[in-house]
């Protein structure tokens, strides 16, 4: 909406500026049917983009969220992972409904990194074909070993959702096609 927003207000900056001179009514009267339709839509697009952004705003105000709220939000059958990457390292924290936090150390970031470019490149150049499949599938198993192993025993038992928050290289991850 942003594209178009910026469209209309330009638009109708350029249609202020070229205000008709004289005397014609005609002229006068197209453009400021044109100059009208403008501002209409640069109204439309400011009120639709104010509503797409009124969930990220009330996120922002509530940055006083404690672990206890967010643990509060996740349903017994879901896991919340964190995944973050700190300096040459991945670290992960694991958050149930109940229970505390529980901190898992991935290793090094550059592994991870190389892993996870593997991986979404495999994806990528996927011809369909027994050698591209073969590829996605060694890329996805290293990465899996890398990352999901070490948190798989951390989810416990019952867990039918897990909620990712990737970090870095791991945010290019497609989680659901890992072997």
């Amino acid at each position: 909406a942003a594209p178009g927003l910026q469209a209309a207000t330009r638009l109708a900056a350029r249609l202020a500026n070229e205000t008709p001179a004289g005397r014609d009514s005609q002229a006068r009267a197209a453009w400021q049917e044109q100059y009208a339709r403008a501002a209409a839509e640069r109204e439309r697009l400011t009120r639709e983009l104010s509503s797409q952004v009124a969930s990220a705003r009330m996120a922002l105000e509530r940055l006083d969220l404690t672990g206890a709220d967010v643990q509060k939000a996740i349903a017994a059958d879901a896991a919340l992972v964190d995944l973050l990457r700190v300096r040459d390292r991945y670290v992960a924290w694991v958050l149930r409904a109940k229970g505390d936090a529980a901190r898992v150390e991935l290793g090094a970031a550059e592994a991870i990194d190389a892993a996870c470019a593997a991986f979404v490149a495999a994806i990528a150049g996927d011809l369909g074909d027994a050698t591209s499949r073969e590829a996605v599938a060694k890329a996805g198993t290293a990465l899996r070993a890398l990352v999901w192993a070490p948190l798989e025993s951390l989810l416990g038992e019952g867990v039918k959702r897990v909620v990712l928050c990737p970090d870095a290289a791991l945010a290019s991850v497609p989680f659901a096609a890992l072997p």
